[in-house]
């Protein structure tokens, strides 16, 4: 996971409301921390949406072959 890529990628208005830097290197490791925590968060999620897409669709073919 790259931290500052998507550091970046936030709109920089919207960094500044939060009173976070522009740039991430500025940022203390408090704000490091909790972007950090957050990206792990969002990532986790992904992944278990991911798993739950193979399941369901796993159960939807041994549904349709119990049904043959």
């Amino acid at each position: 996971m790259n931290i500052d890529k998507i550091y970046y990628s936030l709109p920089s208005q919207t960094k500044e409301d939060v009173g976070f830097p522009t740039n991430p290197m500025s940022m203390t490791h408090k704000q490091q921390s909790f972007i950090e925590a957050m990206c792990s968060t969002c990532f986790a999620s992904s992944s278990i949406r991911e798993d739950l897409i193979s399941v369901k669709n796993d159960l939807e073919e041994i549904l349709e072959q119990l049904q043959d």
